[in-house]
């Protein structure tokens, strides 16, 4: 077994086999709101041609509405958002929580003090101000509600946002806005005057959660930004990043209430606002409001309205328009969110396209999509399972440089396996190269050994459907310090999401907020072997392009065999997960008839020359009919010649005064 040395919270950069990645960071001590009394009058949007006109609410960032989101969550319902926060999956926020020995008991009887609040409605001016301070603490390395001697209400005035009321919360340290949430709304830190962790783990009093729950409040602004940087201040060393959160609280003198919410297809299922779900572009109309709203990048929306029934509709292009009734009261605002379902779009056309022809295929409607890429390709073969017999030439590794991926020491079959370590605590990752395509019943087939490696150790296996953007843990599996398995596992992974449609692989071997073994030693870290795709191709991609929505893809092959087909709708400027692949198999169809000018001959035969082109020319009909909606007949006293390579005439007699011809390929 291998030893390990204790060591205390707060611990050297590495201590005999074992290095620590940073501790987490609490958010910094909460401002008090402040509050002004100015006149003001609400300037409208330039005049347009629109009945109303658009109140905006600015360009958020999903991050920035998914914080939004979840402060609004935690005031409509405080106690049950104790429970959520404490079951939250992700590795880093429950570390928070042990580092700081958070006491939920604790959190949920202050919880029980706050009543139910409106939510908070997004403005551009909140927003302004919160990204320009969030700018400022990164430039600076500072996390401080003070840019000098400019505080909070200097800089919200300094948008001209009217205020009433203005608060702040800060995270200059945050781990993503899930984190960044749970960091302020639970409020980890010191509390009192200590400097080391101490139950119950939460600030005294929790500034940041009070802010979340102030009833005056009405409006916010959340700015994101990303980076790290450090200064040193009497000898310590202050860093920020790598993201960095600012919340700016506001009201406006006079406000009207606000129908607020946010529009997003719910492509995990879970009910709930996520990153990558928004949907921009959708109209919201509110009954009696001299405004409109559009749903921002993120999909976020507000509309001033008053007090009284309301009716509350959302359009957008694909979409039927959806209606509601909203009962507004007491001057508060109201929140109604569209959510929506997402189906990947398939295209409907031709199964057997035509060999160098313009073969026509629509996508399905997507609601607000504004175009959609399309891409066409050929299945070929994965080549079969991956091992490191022959080296690298199948994966691409992205790791610290110290060790070898491919690895003699321990293998399932072979002579060599692939193998993933942490010397440094950092991501180390091995992808499968190349773009896949599941057939009916994919799945991600693997045998793994996990060496020595901490609780803070994670592999895992990943999975992707927009070229490498963003990953899905399809499986992971974490260490337990001094333990390593005595031989390899065969793991199966179906992977029903995929059939018919594009992804791509990896494998990640992460490091949390925690001890971890920091050495190349034989037998540290995570091996792999034998890895296959089951029932899935390798895409040989073949060209690319985009088309308007309700336009067609037109295809044109250029040869005989199989081809692949499949569409991703762009809504705004996101593009939505990728719908099925179309197997389309081309094959020489008939040739394109293009008939020229009519002529009369001399004798009182009617002349009528056309050129074939493409296709498998056989035999030509030419038929007549009197007039559009009568059956077409053959002209069996026609007599075709053949011209020259492509070229051809019908002579026939003229029958009756007038009549419509065509040349028809059997």
């Amino acid at each position: 077994m291998k030893s390990l040395r204790k060591f205390p919270a707060i611990v050297l950069p590495f201590v005999l086999g074992m290095g620590l990645a940073d501790v987490p960071q609490p958010p910094g001590p909460s401002l008090p709101a402040r509050e002004i009394i100015s006149a003001w009058v609400e300037r409208p949007a330039a005049p347009s041609a629109d009945p109303t006109d658009l109140w905006d609410v600015g360009a958020w960032t999903d991050a920035e509405q998914l914080v939004l989101e979840r402060v609004n969550r935690s005031r409509a319902n405080p106690l049950a958002e104790t429970d959520i926060l404490r079951q939250l999956t992700d590795p880093l926020i429950q570390f928070a929580y042990s580092f700081f020995l958070v006491d939920f008991a604790v959190m949920k009887a202050d919880m029980a003090t706050y009543g139910p609040q409106p939510p908070l409605a997004p403005h551009r001016l909140l927003l302004q101000s919160a990204r320009g301070h969030s700018q400022w603490m990164l430039a600076n390395a500072s996390q401080s509600h003070f840019e000098g001697t400019i505080d909070i209400l200097d800089r919200v005035l300094a948008t001209t946002y009217p205020v009433a009321i203005v608060g702040e919360n800060l995270y200059s340290a945050a781990e993503g806005p899930e984190y960044a949430h749970a960091g302020l709304e639970v409020d980890w830190g010191y509390p009192g005057n200590v400097t080391v962790p101490t139950p119950p783990g939460m600030q005294e009093p929790p500034g940041h959660r009070i802010n979340n729950h102030d009833s005056r409040f009405r409006e916010a602004g959340v700015g994101v930004v990303y980076g790290r940087n450090s200064r040193n201040v009497g000898g310590f060393t202050e860093t920020v990043g790598p993201e960095l959160y600012t919340i700016n609280f506001g009201a406006r003198p006079g406000a009207t209430p606000m129908v607020t919410g946010v529009a997003y297809f719910d492509l995990d299922a879970n009910q709930q606002y996520d990153v990558g779900e928004g949907i921009s572009g959708v109209r919201i109309e509110v009954s009696d409001s001299a405004y409109h709203g559009i749903t921002s990048p993120a999909g976020g929306y507000a509309v001033p309205t008053a007090n009284g029934s309301r009716t509350l509709a959302f359009s957008a292009p694909g979409l039927a328009t959806e209606t509601r009734i909203l009962t507004v009261s007491g001057g508060n605002n109201i929140k109604s969110d569209l959510r929506l379902n997402y189906t990947p779009p398939p295209v409907a056309g031709t199964a057997t396209p035509a060999v160098g022809q313009s073969n026509g295929y629509l996508p399905a409607i997507v609601p607000a999509a504004i175009a959609y890429d399309w891409s066409v390709g050929r299945r070929v073969s994965t080549g079969g399972r991956w091992t490191a017999e022959s080296g690298l030439d199948r994966v691409l590794v992205q790791v610290t440089p110290g060790y070898d991926v491919r690895t003699t020491t321990r293998r399932a079959t072979g002579a060599y396996g692939y193998r993933l370590t942490t010397p440094r605590p950092v991501d180390q990752v091995l992808t499968l190269d190349g773009r896949f395509i599941g057939g009916a019943s994919p799945a991600l087939a693997f045998s793994m050994a996990l060496g020595f490696a901490t609780e803070y150790q994670t592999i895992s296996a990943e999975s992707s459907d927009d070229g490498g953007v963003t990953w899905k843990v399809l499986w992971r599996r974490s260490g337990v310090t001094g333990q390593s398995d005595a031989s390899f596992s065969r793991v199966v992974l179906p992977m029903p999401a995929y059939a018919e449609r594009d992804y791509q692989v990896r494998f990640r071997y992460s490091v949390g907020l925690g001890p971890y073994y920091n050495t190349v030693d034989a037998g540290e870290g995570a091996y792999l072997d034998d890895i296959e795709l089951v029932d899935s191709y390798k895409l040989s991609e073949l060209s690319t392009g985009r088309v308007a929505a309700g336009s067609p893809v037109n295809f044109v092959p250029a040869e005989t065999g199989e081809f692949v087909l499949a569409v991703r709708p762009l809504v705004g400027s996101r593009l939505f997960p990728q719908g099925p692949r179309k197997v389309l198999n081309a094959v020489v169809g008939p040739p394109v008839i293009q008939l020229g000018r009519p002529v009369v001959l001399p004798d009182g035969r009617l002349e009528l020359g056309f050129t074939a082109s493409g296709g498998t020319p056989g035999s030509f009909v030419l038929e007549r009919t009197s007039q559009v909606g009568v059956a077409w007949t053959a002209e069996s006293g026609a007599t075709l010649t053949t011209l020259g390579a492509g070229n051809f005439h019908f002579r026939v007699p003229i029958a009756g005064d007038r009549g419509l011809y065509r040349i028809r390929v059997p």
